[in-house]
């Protein structure tokens, strides 16, 4: 019979199409050949990497749900979560029992000689990590049996990895680690309560735990006699229950529920409650079937460690800067401690065991051996030490939690570690004395630390301080950008920006920032939910980013004109020739947060385009079974824009943006409301800009909130669109228009003015038609709407000026 085992998609509730078993045998067999490869190595270390890599790399494994019932987790989620969970409980034993590998090893029949191969601590973590990656392979496989349990999934588990294992590109590997002797009987006897290996008795609890997934969603219920109640406590989605097509005949409810967030809906149950009842109900929001025979998840013993770290004032860091290689030299380096950090971790236990890192921030399962909790700690306190040049501060916690609290509520477990979080970072930390220099020692980069070193740069050496010269060489050695598209580029003979004069005459910074993304986190029921939640967002959301400047370029380049180009520019070298850039730069993204600057003339528009795309890419759209369709952004993204000339302090400017950024958000809370399911119907996104023209900061700031799909006629969006078709008027238009584009930004305030520049303009496009009557009487409409709208006037006389700002050698 034919099903599909696709997971659904949590922030979109859209189910990934796998058909069973056409699609899916064909993609495991490939899926195996690819695994018979990955067991080639030095060590066991190395295939676990190895099959690690392979299982990373597979889409089919990653949307191929680990629960048909509970679509919800994917089986590369759930065995990820069960090797981070097995290699940290294996570490405390190891560090607790120093025969625990002998002990655990030889109730496989191993001898002695065979025992020896395990000699090194890597090659057991390693056994272990192989063992928990496929340990849920088998589920491929074996859902067709409705109810099927553990044992008939571990049975094809086993076939399969029997499979790999005797076409395996190693056979004197497999031979050598006698994994044929281990893993059979170890899958065999997997969820054997009551099995006395010590090795099984790990990968037993991990796989307990990180089952709590495969039963857990937003959505509870309980059958009590002979009602059942169930409850949301989503604050993100409304759940339409269906009761038709269940084995709950003869109960007075109706076809369909509606719930939204802590709302509960109770039905009575006709049939005596003795009966099982196989289909409690089906959540066509969820994609959630769940039984009354499902089993509640075991209690288990014992505790797992983690490792939490936040870097601090981050913004601060990257933007004490001058200059653009500087910029993304701090970017680059708050990368690399991050990096850095998830290698040691990697070295020392697993990847896997890294649940979260991204924007200075990360979370890891570690074990709960004290001397080990307390190396880790330090070493990643030197990593921030070292990259940073002692600048940038860290908040690094350590501790444990139990095991069920895990599969029980991982929120309240992420709660607390934030909290303890916080409390370290409101902690004293020792700082350097500042002594008094006169102003001419300072650091002309930062303007804060003493200058104590030099930088050789092509115009010759620079006196700076360390930190600022770490910045300046990491940007200098940057030659790519993976957001920048590297064929169009080449084809176009553009080249990556080094400096702000590349990027543009006037230039934009652009702030963006995620809006409300604590709701989407609140709810995060287990590890895997939260490893899925984090680096699914971070991957689409830069994929997002990508795509949204490979279009823009693409458009741009359709207009076949330096003189009306958004984002090519073009500048004269010292020996008179010409090169051309890409006038746009990403320089720090992370988690949520991203700075970018491009041209000015661009910044609007592309600004525009990204917060529509990220809404867009996360939108959850779901058609009720009455046939209405409801939907909401999942995640949205407000930006602030400040623009300037290229020559202007750059910090003046980052600082403007972040401003602008704090408006967009401001303005955005104002134009959310909860409705009736109790749920925040959410815009798509927010813009406000502002252009900066001296060190005083002004009060001039234009926001809009840009509406969802289903809302038309939006003023805020008629004039983004206005404003966006001035500045395009001011560069495509014709020597009419542009005429009036001018006239448009002397125009003064008052109401006669204004209507004396519309007048004026009427009758002058009257007399000489540019183009078809159609264009002109847009134009006249367009100039009409821009001078009785006060906020599109105020837009177009800040913007246009900086869009016109192009010398003659850059043109």
């Amino acid at each position: 019979m034919s099903m599909n085992i696709g997971v659904v998609d949590w922030f979109t509730k859209t189910r990934k199409t796998i058909n069973y078993p056409e699609d899916s045998n064909r993609e495991l067999g490939f899926l195996i050949d690819s695994l018979k490869r990955a067991f080639f190595g030095k060590n066991l270390a190395m295939v676990a990497d190895n099959v690690y890599v392979v299982l990373d790399k597979s889409d089919f494994y990653k949307d191929v749900c680990s629960n048909r019932r509970f679509p919800v987790c994917s089986i590369f989620n759930h065995s990820r979560s069960t090797s981070a969970i097995a290699v940290c409980l294996a570490n405390d034993q190891l560090h607790s029992d120093r025969d625990f590998v002998r002990k655990s090893l030889e109730i496989y029949g191993l001898n002695a000689d065979e025992l020896r191969s395990y000699d090194s601590k890597a090659d057991f973590i390693g056994l272990v990590r192989i063992a928990a990656l496929l340990s849920d392979i088998g589920k491929i496989r074996s859902v067709e049996i409705s109810g099927s349990g553990s044992s008939e999934y571990l049975k094809e588990t086993n076939n399969i990895v029997l499979e790999i294992l005797a076409e395996s590109r190693d056979n004197a590997l497999v031979e050598k680690y006698c994994l044929k002797k281990i893993l059979p009987p170890l899958y065999h006897n997997l969820m054997n309560e009551k099995t006395s290996a010590r090795f099984e008795q790990i990968l037993h609890k991990a796989v307990l735990i990180s089952s709590s997934s495969e039963q857990r969603y937003e959505v509870t219920w309980a059958v009590i006699g002979e009602s059942i109640t169930v409850q949301s406590d989503d604050s993100l989605f409304v759940h339409e229950i269906d009761w038709t097509g269940t084995d709950n005949l003869g109960r007075e409810v109706p076809d369909i529920s509606l719930i939204g967030n802590h709302a509960k809906v109770t039905h009575r149950i006709n049939q005596p409650a003795e009966k099982n009842l196989s289909t409690l109900f089906y959540d066509r929001v969820s994609k959630c079937s769940p039984e009354k025979t499902m089993r509640t998840p075991d209690s288990v013993s014992g505790e797992i460690g983690y490792l939490a770290l936040d870097i601090m004032q981050i913004q601060g860091y990257v933007t004490e800067a001058d200059k653009l290689p500087m910029l993304r030299g701090g970017s680059r380096i708050v990368d690399d401690i991050l990096d850095n950090a998830k290698k040691k971790i990697g070295a020392d236990l697993c990847k896997e065991a890294i649940l979260f890192s991204g924007g200075g921030n990360l979370l890891s399962f570690i074990p709960v051996t004290p001397e080990v909790q307390i190396s880790m700690r330090d070493s990643i306190e030197r990593i921030v030490e070292n990259e940073s040049v002692g600048v940038l501060k860290a908040a690094i916690i350590t501790g444990k939690v139990s095991l069920n609290s895990l599969a029980g509520n991982f929120s309240e477990v992420m709660k607390e570690i934030q909290e303890y979080l916080e409390k370290e970072k409101q902690k004293p930390k020792d700082a350097p004395v500042i002594r008094v220099v006169e102003h001419s020692d300072l650091c002309p980069a930062c303007k804060k630390r003493p200058v104590n070193g030099q930088l050789k740069t092509e115009s010759g050496p620079e006196t700076l301080c360390v930190p600022c010269a770490r910045k300046r060489e990491h940007g200098r050695s940057e030659r790519v950008n993976s957001f920048l598209p590297a064929d169009i580029m080449k084809e176009h003979g553009l080249n990556m920006p080094t400096e702000l004069q590349h990027i543009g005459e006037a230039i934009a910074v652009l702030a963006v920032d995620g809006n409300m993304m604590g709701r989407i986190f609140q709810n995060t029921l287990t590890p895997a939910d939260y490893t899925y939640k984090s680096e699914t967002f971070d991957r689409r959301f830069k994929k997002v980013l990508n795509g949204t400047i490979r279009e823009f370029v693409e458009e741009d380049l359709k207009r076949n004109t330096l003189k009306t180009s958004l984002v090519i520019h073009q500048v004269k070298d010292p020996s008179g020739g010409i090169t051309k850039y890409l006038g746009i730069n990403p320089v720090y993204i992370g988690g949520d947060d991203l700075l970018l600057i491009m041209n000015a003339r661009g910044a609007v528009l592309f600004c525009r385009n990204l917060v529509e795309n990220i809404a867009k890419e996360f939108r959850f759209e779901h058609t009720l079974k009455a046939g209405n369709t409801i939907g909401n952004p999942t995640v949205t993204v407000s930006c602030g824009i400040a623009v300037a000339d290229m020559k202007f302090p750059i910090y003046f400017l980052l600082e403007a943006a972040r401003k602008m950024e704090s408006a967009a958000k401001e303005e955005f809370r104002k134009r959310s409301a909860t409705n009736e399911y109790n749920l925040i119907n959410i815009p798509n996104g927010s813009i406000a800009f502002t252009a900066v023209t001296g060190a005083m900061p002004g009060d001039e700031t234009n926001t809009f909130v840009l509406p969802k799909k289903g809302q038309f006629h939006d003023e805020d969006a008629e004039a983004l669109d206005q404003i966006i078709q001035m500045l395009d008027l001011s560069l495509t238009g014709t020597d009419m228009e542009k005429r009036m584009v001018s006239t448009v930004i002397t125009c003064g305030k008052s109401e006669e003015e204004r209507l004396n520049v519309l007048k004026f303009h009427y009758a002058a496009t009257m007399r000489k038609q540019d183009g078809t009557p159609e264009n002109w009487l847009n134009t006249c409409e367009l100039l009409a709407t821009v001078l009785t709208e006060p906020r599109i006037l105020q837009a177009s006389q800040m913007l246009i000026p900086f869009v016109w700002h192009v010398s003659e050698e850059a043109s």
